[in-house]
């Protein structure tokens, strides 16, 4: 399987105050049979899915990792959709602004009812080496990041990211919860490559835990910590148009 998250940023530019739907929303189910999944959020507001199952666009709209989900009917496992939608605003947003209109967008579509629980899971937190090695964000180059997961192996690159957004990155790659201590001010351009967790032994390359640390002089420590868990009481297959 093959999964493109593009993250797009810009650091100047004048983001929406708080769009709350999506002023329009075409959303079919994708017959392509392909593995490749891509979500992308595009200046202007524009929301851009191919590909996406259930559980990608609830981590999407929750800002969750998958296993902070449960309850996803297994109607819905084997289906996925293109969505193109795009804010009232029409102005830049961040993830974090966009998910009440793609939560809104969810239960007008998709029937979605569901409420919150606190658990006890393991999570993860980032933390400094003995010697870290990270190299300065090169000015130039604007803010970008990209996780590629292709079939075994896991591709993390970022130009200009921070500590905080590299820990919400390897949550996503990972599908768990990975918190920033290491305490490391700044923007950095980085590369990380490893092998998932389920091929690690059996496909030649290192485990996150091993290529954090070799790679970048960081480590990854497990912690048992209450976790938002979104239990889905409700979710059908979307109207399409």
């Amino acid at each position: 399987m093959r999964l493109t998250i593009v993250l797009m940023a810009c650091a100047t530019a004048a983001y929406a105050q708080t769009p709350t739907r999506f002023e329009v929303a075409s959303v079919k189910v994708n017959a392509s049979g392909s593995d490749d999944s891509i979500t992308d959020l595009q200046p202007g507001g524009r929301f851009v899915a191919s590909n996406a199952g259930a559980e990608t666009l609830l981590e999407l709209a929750f800002g969750v990792k998958g296993f902070q989900i449960t309850g996803v009917p297994r109607s819905l496992e084997n289906v996925a959709y293109d969505i193109t939608a795009k804010l009232e605003s029409g102005g830049n947003v961040t993830e974090e602004q966009m998910r009440p209109a793609l939560v809104a967008l969810l239960a007008e579509r998709f029937a979605l009812k569901y409420h919150v629980e606190s658990r006890q899971l393991t999570s993860y937190v980032l933390v400094k080496g003995l010697r870290p090695h990270l190299q300065a964000h090169d000015p130039p180059n604007p803010p970008s990041g990209r996780t590629l997961i292709s079939g075994s192996k896991i591709s993390l690159t970022a130009s200009g990211v921070t500590m905080h957004r590299l820990a919400q990155a390897l949550g996503g790659a990972m599908a768990q919860s990975v918190a920033d201590e290491t305490g490391l001010a700044g923007d950095y351009d980085l590369k990380l490559e490893w092998v998932r967790d389920d091929k690690a032994g059996t496909v030649e390359g290192p485990s996150v835990f091993t290529a954090i640390e070799e790679q970048l002089g960081l480590k990854l420590e497990s912690r048992k910590a209450p976790v938002d868990v979104i239990v889905v009481d409700r979710m059908e297959k979307a109207t399409e148009n």
